[in-house]
């Protein structure tokens, strides 16, 4: 994470606008196979993040670009720049997702992706996700922007559910990065700062790192 030498201005507003930042809805469907899965999306993200922002002097702006040959299993990388209006004051996050581009269409599905999870990581923007009761509860979809994460991927624990990740939950967490012929590298940038291994992840935290995983899928 980069930012300013001065911080007086930029972090008391950040503070503020974080702490009236609501959970975002899972607005979007997708599937994978028979696997059928909801996400939030980026306008539902936006629409709620903006007004936010904006009543507390802040805005943000993206950069996108490849890292590697994106046509052939390198990475996107987006780049998010929180900016205080009045002193000029910024922050800014970097998020890395392995990506494989082979046309216009790929190339929007994981730019879009990896947007959604830059602005999340900066905001530490929670996302609904369903309890295994089938209520809704919040989910950390994100680290905050004091805490940089890897590839945007929850750096605390997700508040409301500290139980440990289930057998089924890291069971399939390898098959899909097996699927997906991850490399160790790329794999280990899904984990929490707070996490060495996957046995470290909590039930939110590995939900989590499936619905993107599931959406790796979805982009190949």
């Amino acid at each position: 994470m980069n930012h300013t030498p001065e911080m007086n201005a930029i972090g008391p507003a950040l503070v503020a606008a974080m702490a009236e930042m609501p959970a975002v809805g899972r607005d979007s469907t997708g599937r994978t196979g028979q696997r059928e899965y909801r996400y939030a999306s980026l306008v539902a993200t936006g629409e709620i993040v903006h007004p936010i922002l904006t009543k507390h002097g802040l805005t943000y702006v993206q950069d996108i670009y490849p890292e590697g040959d994106p046509t052939a299993g390198g990475f996107l990388v987006c780049t998010t720049k929180l900016i205080h209006g009045e002193s000029g004051q910024w922050v800014e996050c970097r998020a890395v997702v392995p990506a494989t581009c082979p046309d216009n269409k790929e190339a929007g599905i994981a730019t879009t992706y990896v947007r959604r999870y830059g602005l999340t990581a900066a905001l530490g923007i929670l996302v609904q996700d369903e309890d295994p009761d089938g209520g809704s509860g919040p989910q950390n979809g994100s680290s905050g922007a004091s805490r940089p994460a890897r590839n945007g991927g929850g750096g605390a624990r997700r508040g409301g559910s500290s139980s440990p990740a289930s057998e089924p939950q890291l069971k399939a967490i390898y098959a899909k990065t097996r699927s997906l012929d991850l490399p160790e590298a790329e794999a280990r940038r899904l984990l929490p700062d707070d996490c060495d291994t996957t046995k470290d992840l909590t039930k939110a935290q590995a939900s989590d790192i499936l619905d993107r995983l599931t959406e790796m899928e979805d982009a190949r």
